[in-house]
């Protein structure tokens, strides 16, 4: 995970991100990556719902295990 948003702030490059919100829903959002450090990173959303692209802090997921 780390050197995809690595990347995505190299080049700019939209990524699409599918996560589990504090209302355990799951969200959809494209998002620019402008931001990272140990446990968060920062990034532009640009989902259909927003009228304009707004900057959002995101939790790093740890390992899951099914």
């Amino acid at each position: 995970m780390n050197g995809l948003l690595r990347r995505s702030t190299e080049t700019g490059e939209i990524l699409e991100m599918i996560y589990l919100s504090d209302k355990n829903q799951l969200s959809q959002r494209n998002i620019k990556v402008v931001d990272i450090s140990s446990n968060t990173f920062r990034a532009y959303c640009f989902t259909p719902s927003n009228q304009y692209k707004q900057l959002w802090m995101y939790k790093k997921a740890g390992p899951s295990r099914f």
